[in-house]
């Protein structure tokens, strides 16, 4: 599709900065408004994944995805307590990566939704899609579009700064509010919850 016309290298190259592009910087070599819809959601998902902690990117974070992945293959596997290469990860640090990814699902929801609908009575030419894209680009300080930006309304730049500016200091003022555990002299007695 985006790739047509251009020689297998120049393929290869434009391919891995467009996989590259989504979790960091937002560079483009081809028009983000003629990419498939699905490989515009795979951006998604690359955007609200982000970088790695420590860089400049925005999202959630690899290290967040990664910890809850190897948390869930630690349950499917039965284990009682989830390691990785040879190491337990703390309890403490599993309740902060979900956290972290649900309050960042969260915020990007409520992003989303409030850009749809300040911006249904326009007569913008661009579809729902167009706003969630535009809304996580946003949250993962991205600064990839698909086209809708300069047509937002007030309320949608708005919704959008608001975004951005979430989805860069969000993730790391809660790793920074939850990075010490406190030390209680207290325990409650154990219950049960059904899940799933």
């Amino acid at each position: 599709n985006t790739l047509e016309g251009m020689s297998f290298s120049q393929k290869i190259a434009n391919a891995y900065l467009g996989s590259v592009t989504p979790r960091t910087a937002g560079f483009n070599t081809v028009p983000t408004s003629f990419i498939t819809p699905g490989m515009l959601w795979f951006c998604v998902i690359l955007m609200f994944v982000g970088a790695s902690p420590g860089g400049t990117g925005g999202g959630v974070k690899t290290s967040t995805v990664g910890v809850l992945l190897m948390s869930v293959i630690s349950l499917v596997r039965n284990k009682p307590a989830t390691e990785i290469w040879k190491r337990k990860i703390p309890s403490h640090d599993i309740k902060r990566t979900a956290a972290l990814l649900f309050l960042g699902f969260l915020a990007f929801s409520i992003s989303a939704g409030s850009l749809i609908i300040s911006e249904q009575n326009t007569t913008s030419e661009y579809g729902t899609f167009d706003y969630i894209f535009e809304s996580m680009s946003a949250f993962g300080t991205v600064g990839l579009s698909t086209g809708p930006t300069a047509d937002l309304t007030w309320a949608g730049k708005v919704i959008i700064i608001l975004t951005m500016f979430v989805g860069r200091i969000g993730p790391a003022a809660l790793a920074a509010a939850t990075g010490r555990k406190n030390v209680i002299s207290y325990n409650y007695p154990e219950t049960r919850i059904t899940i799933g």
